[in-house]
């Protein structure tokens, strides 16, 4: 008998599921990878506005390693940044993203995967 894998939510938000299934809610963690990125630097001032250069993406910083039956829900950014096969995100499309009559986001139907 296999079991289920569980979610770890490595996002600073409750993340709620909505679907056929009913209502998953996935507290945060407190582990919140990010993905590094570059300092900025002035440019030059257009019109008053400090304009920057710099700030590339690079590595992904904070994310746990693998471990077995446990999928990591992290930001899309973090997603984007990694190639894991562990690693989830919130599937934010129009077709599967819930929004309330203010358009504020309140679940998700699905998560995206590798």
């Amino acid at each position: 008998m296999t079991t289920q894998p569980r979610f770890v939510n490595c996002t600073p938000h409750e993340i709620t599921v909505l679907n056929d299934v009913g209502e998953l809610v996935l507290s945060p963690s407190g582990i919140i990878p990010r993905v590094s990125q570059s300092p900025l630097v002035p440019a030059m001032t257009i019109m008053g506005v400090q304009m920057l250069q710099g700030g590339e993406f690079g590595e992904v910083e904070g994310l746990p390693a693998p471990e077995e039956g446990v999928l990591y829900v992290v930001s899309g950014m973090v997603f984007g940044a990694t190639d894991r096969k562990d690693v989830v995100a919130p599937a934010t499309d129009p077709a599967n993203v819930i929004r309330n009559d203010k358009g504020h986001v309140i679940g998700v139907r699905a998560f995206r995967m590798k």
